[in-house]
């Protein structure tokens, strides 16, 4: 009931507007910073994927001090366990163990196989068409549908994985259950199919959604390298 009309299906979006951004520039900063350290680094990184892979994982946890308590309102807000953003707020305040219950299951299990996936996928497609062109710079449609693509298999393969999150932060159950006792009982209660609830929705919503992140990701940075460029340059 928590869902009826237009002001049930925006639950959840005051959480998400407020830390948002604070969390991308966090999310970012410590991606960027990561990624050139191990490319830089001896293997097994270097300019191995795995550079990708660990980069991403490690932004994840970074940015979880934000990411967590906006995952975990949004989510509650949306399921109807909270009744405004307010009461959220207060919740968490005041129960600060509800956030740490939620930091294995959303940061550790999704968000940092979410954001590994992604990167893997997205960074590695893009050092294929720079060896293939013999350029390092894509065309701005090319790095949407990059992006696209890499937003679509992510959200595909990382379906089943949201699935038991959901399930374990939506729970009010004490203790919470656990990752493994979730997963079994969707198999066994469910069916396989289960992990796959909600599959074509998270396309629909991710795959434009990251090919436009990639897209604003790049451009920003061709950007701000210029602007450096420009002022690093010797007056004449």
């Amino acid at each position: 009931r928590h869902l009826q009309g237009l002001r049930g299906v925006y639950r959840g979006v005051v959480p998400k507007l407020l830390l948002y951004s604070p969390y991308q520039a966090v999310y970012m900063s410590a991606y960027v910073t990561a990624r050139d350290k191990l490319l830089q680094g001896p293997r097994p990184f270097g300019d191995s994927p795995l550079s990708f892979v660990a980069a991403g994982m490690l932004a994840e946890v970074a940015g979880a001090a934000i990411r967590l308590p906006m995952e975990v309102s949004k989510l509650r807000l949306q399921l109807g366990a909270y009744r405004n953003t307010w009461h959220a707020f207060k919740d968490l305040m005041m129960n600060p163990g509800q956030l740490m219950r939620g930091f294995v299951p959303q940061t550790l299990m999704h968000d940092c196989s979410y954001s590994a996936c992604g990167w893997f996928i997205f960074e590695s497609g893009r050092q294929w068409l720079f060896s293939m062109r013999g350029t390092s710079n894509l065309p701005v449609h090319e790095n949407l549908l990059l992006g696209f693509g890499t937003g679509t298999l992510t959200a595909l393969v990382t379906n089943p994985l949201d699935v038991v999150k959901t399930r374990i932060i939506g729970s009010v159950s004490q203790p919470p259950p656990g990752i493994l006792s979730t997963a079994q009982s969707i198999w066994r209660l469910e069916g396989v199919l289960a992990f796959w609830q909600g599959a074509t929705l998270r396309v629909l919503h991710l795959a434009p959604s990251h090919g436009l992140y990639m897209l604003l990701y790049e451009v920003i940075k061709l950007q701000l390298s210029a602007l450096h460029w420009a002022r690093s340059e010797p007056e004449t």
